[in-house]
């Protein structure tokens, strides 16, 4: 048996200076006990679309923009994409909030061979891990549910299988190129993954702004990684 963290109970909480509590259900984890940077557990929230909060009048506000928060336990970005957006912000929690918390319990669950165990995979839900070393030799884990599974037998003990879901946050270290890109902070990407030693990536470009209209417009491939699968 592993430990997994579990995704159904996982909650970040705010408190404003307002007196006004706020609960987010979390989408995708990343972990880290090495770095100067980003150090610790960083927990993304499901994304909504931005409302008037205890309005009296059309609660949805216009123009419309969808966002979501990273949490951690010194400092937090609220991630913000659509025409209303105004940019994504980062700042300490004692600077926005009374209170910042991420409470993500574990519970035990089964590793399972996604390539060989098909009865186990009908298993659900299913919950993906992926161990990687950023270019500095920082390691990095990702945890987060699988929303959606492919597989198919080709004999005897043995499958095919993609994995898609999504969004995630990646930390930019496991990212930068050569042309220079940031490495600080996170990004957004969707996972495809038919390989436990590799995981491609949709990413979502910084304040959504994309080639071609495509909010998702970089691919990036992530090799010599470990994914692990339980159920």
């Amino acid at each position: 048996m592993a430990r997994i963290f579990d995704f159904h109970a996982g909650t970040v909480r705010w408190i404003t200076p307002a007196a006004s509590h706020g609960i987010w259900r979390v989408a995708a984890i990343a972990t880290t006990d090495g770095g100067d940077s980003s150090p610790g557990l960083h927990a993304l929230g499901q994304a909504v679309m931005a409302g008037d909060v205890y309005g009296k009048g059309l609660l949805p506000l216009q123009p419309a923009y969808a966002f979501q928060i990273i949490a951690a336990s010194a400092k937090h970005t609220i991630l913000r994409e659509g025409a209303g957006a105004r940019g994504d912000t980062t700042a300490p929690n004692s600077e926005v909030f009374s209170e910042l918390s991420v409470d993500i319990p574990e519970m035990d669950a089964r590793e399972i061979d996604p390539a060989r165990h098909q009865h186990e995979i009908k298993s659900w839900p299913l919950t993906a891990r992926i161990d990687a070393r950023d270019f500095a030799g920082v390691s990095w884990r990702l945890e987060f549910p699988v929303n959606h599974f492919n597989y198919r037998n080709t004999g005897p003990g043995q499958n095919e299988f993609q994995i898609e879901t999504g969004p995630v946050i990646v930390p930019r270290a496991l990212l930068v190129s050569s042309a220079g890109e940031p490495t600080d902070g996170f990004a957004l990407a969707y996972v495809y993954c038919n390989d436990v030693q590799r995981v491609d990536l949709a990413i979502l470009q910084p304040g959504g702004r994309a080639p071609a209209g495509c909010e998702y417009g970089r691919v990036a491939r992530l090799e010599r990684i470990k994914l692990s699968l339980f159920a």
